[in-house]
């Protein structure tokens, strides 16, 4: 839905009076008399202080069933003064960012440096293959870190060392810059929480942390041409861009435009008069020959933009966390009957690879409201990661009862369903 589309909408919502309030302001805004303002971080200053963290691993592995391969989960602490403070992500950070996290708060110290077994709720229930795995390693009971009944999860340490990190808060939500000097997951980070009084954060790499850059915007008089100039290292990030980016407020729109870098502000432009329109505060996050993102907190642009090399011309878009399906996760031709292990009643029915996903889970009843048929057992949603966004799941696998339906009634229903076709974000929940 682009932006008039969602004012067309809305409208029909209103009465008569606040249609012509809705008008009158949206007017304003057309004319530059009026804003919309988002949130965004203000002008502020680092204050750096000194930390450690540690990155564990914790890995579990399910039935054959489901998918042959363990599960895994990822937990970040860091430690802040007195405080020990813990994220879980579904992907490894040492090798992967961005990523989204769930925050668990404050930890004890007991678990920053403990390596091992994790006990399940019924303790005299575990497997004997993972009990023989963890004959010479220290175990405990958690149910917070092992909610399962059966199961044994084995933790282990894949990064530590020292870094060091800033807190901004703008409106009760969290921005933590991380300077990560030791281990795997050595680089520069942002960590930000999604929304005020929210438990998930987001997990990105920056190639600096700039405090104090500023930014100016100038329009042309006919209001054809904007040129916006970055402050950055000992010159400028120069874009010059076919329209007003003050007028860029919708997620589906976009503007050309051409970088430089120049040394300073003195460009001209042929038949094109210019004027100061907005200035103020900015933070470029990354910028290379193909992709910038920044943010800017002036007058009228206070947002943050991504601007990309495309086809021989720069694309400046407004940036949101919310992504489309990554192209590789590609589903099979046709939908491939299997066997299923120690199940020689059941079949299975395979949309795509297993190998494309990070994750499996089987409550399908949180994402899709469907009429289950007759011989259905299991639907297997797989989880993939998207840039900028929760994950994703796909439904990947279903498995059946042949006693109760045939392989070819199967098919058809998976067919008429188009389980291929859907495609959920990953639902976000509180870890007890």
């Amino acid at each position: 839905m682009n932006w008039n589309q969602f004012i067309k909408k809305f409208r029909k919502v209103l009465n008569k009076k606040e249609q012509k309030e809705l008008d009158e302001l949206l007017d304003k805004v057309k004319k530059g008399k009026a804003i919309f303002r988002w949130d965004i971080k203000p002008e502020y200053k680092l204050e750096w202080k000194d930390g450690e963290y540690r990155v564990y691993q914790h890995e579990w592995q399910g039935q054959i069933v489901i998918r042959n391969v363990p599960n895994k989960e990822y937990l970040l602490y860091i430690k802040m003064g007195n405080r020990i403070r813990s994220w879980r992500f579904d992907l490894d950070i040492t090798k992967y960012a961005p990523a989204w996290a769930f925050y668990d708060g404050t930890i004890s110290s007991k678990w920053w440096d403990w390596e091992g077994c994790i006990y399940p709720r019924k303790k005299d229930k575990v497997r004997k293959k993972d009990l023989k795995r963890c004959e010479n390693k220290p175990k405990r009971k958690n149910i917070h870190y092992n909610p399962t009944e059966e199961l044994m999860v084995f933790r282990t340490l894949i990064s530590k060392g020292k870094l060091k990190y800033a807190i901004v808060k703008e409106n009760d939500r969290e921005f933590i810059f991380l300077d990560v000097k030791t281990g795997k997951f050595k680089g520069k980070y942002l960590l930000s929480q999604e929304e005020e009084g929210s438990e998930v954060y987001y997990l990105e790499t920056i190639t600096q942390f700039e405090e104090s850059s500023k930014f100016e915007y100038r329009l042309s008089t006919d209001g054809e041409v904007s040129i916006l100039f970055l402050e950055y290292y000992d010159g400028y990030i120069t874009f010059i861009i076919n329209g007003d980016l003050i007028q860029l407020v919708d997620y589906e729109d976009e503007l050309e435009a051409m970088k430089y870098y120049t040394k300073d502000k003195t460009i001209k432009i042929k038949n094109k008069e210019f004027k100061i329109v907005d200035k103020g505060d900015a933070i470029v996050f990354i910028d290379n020959e193909a992709f910038c993102k920044f943010m800017l907190n002036g007058k009228y642009l206070r947002n943050y933009y991504i601007a990309s090399f495309l086809d021989d011309i720069w694309i400046i878009m407004l940036m949101k966390h919310v992504g489309d399906a990554f192209e590789d996760i590609k589903p099979y031709k046709e939908p491939k009957i299997i066997k299923v292990r120690n199940h020689p009643e059941w079949f299975g029915i395979e949309l795509y690879d297993g190998r494309l996903f990070t994750k499996s889970e089987s409550d399908y009843k949180k994402y899709m409201d469907i009429e289950p048929i007759d011989g259905l057992i299991a639907i297997y949603l797989g989880q993939y990661p998207v840039e900028g966004t929760l994950p994703h799941l796909k439904v990947w696998r279903l498995i059946f009862d042949r006693n109760k339906i045939s392989e070819e009634e199967a098919i058809k229903w998976v067919k008429e369903q188009k389980f291929v076709d859907m495609d959920f974000i990953q639902k976000k929940e509180k870890h007890k």
